[in-house]
This record gives C-alpha cells, sequence and structure tokens, in this order.
C-alpha cells in the first residue's frame, strides 16, 4: 500500500469512483496473516476517503497488500484455487523474468458456494 498510495496517479489506478457511469470496483485488503484471516474487502470509494474503516486499517498495517477483487473464481473440481509461481525480474530494459521451475497450487478445502 506504500508504494501504491505514493504514486501521483494511484486515485486513476482504482478505476471509476463510486456514482460514476461503470460498476464501482471491489478490492481485497489482505495482511500478512495466513488461511483467510486478516482479508477484508472495501469498495473504490471507501479507499478513497481518508476516514474510511478501509483507510484506517490500512494505517494500522502498512505491510497491507490491496488487491482487485474477482468475481468469478477460478474453480477446479468445485473448490478454489490459488497458484504460487515464483519469478525473479533481473533487468527491466530488456525485460528479463526468470520463472523458478516448481511452483505449487492451494486447494479449498470446502467447495465454492
Amino acid at each position: 500500500w506504500r508504494e501504491f498510495s505514493h504514486r501521483p496517479d494511484w486515485r486513476a489506478l482504482l478505476g471509476p469512483a463510486e456514482g460514476a457511469l461503470l460498476p464501482p470496483r471491489r478490492w481485497l485488503i489482505k495482511r500478512a496473516v495466513h488461511r483467510g484471516k486478516g482479508v477484508s474487502l472495501a469498495t473504490t470509494a471507501e479507499l478513497l476517503n481518508a476516514s474510511s474503516d478501509a483507510r484506517a486499517l490500512l494505517a494500522l498495517h502498512p505491510d497491507a497488500v490491496v488487491q482487485r477483487y474477482v468475481d468469478a473464481a477460478f474453480l477446479v473440481g468445485g473448490r478454489k484455487l490459488s497458484l504460487r509461481l515464483y519469478s525473479l525480474l533481473t533487468c527491466s530494459r530488456p525485460l528479463r523474468v526468470y520463472l523458478y521451475t516448481e511452483g505449487f497450487a492451494l486447494f479449498a478445502t470446502d467447495e465454492y458456494e
């Protein structure tokens, strides 16, 4: 959040604000806690409002990650799936990225509703 909020165009990155013609976006706020704990949902308007609970949460946890919420979950066998792949970026011009050959998948224990 620290790097994101210091960009001069960070509000534009959030997309259309509440009340715009396009539907508002929803965002996940993830703290460094495992197994779904420490995850909150916020709207674009809440992230833009300096006095909102979402902004207070981000102030308390500067290491939190803000990520766009995906409405249509990726399912395998009716369960949510998360892929963990590791990469190393060594140069941006020219772009040089190395992908570690071993990754892993995390499957939810319960079926997605």
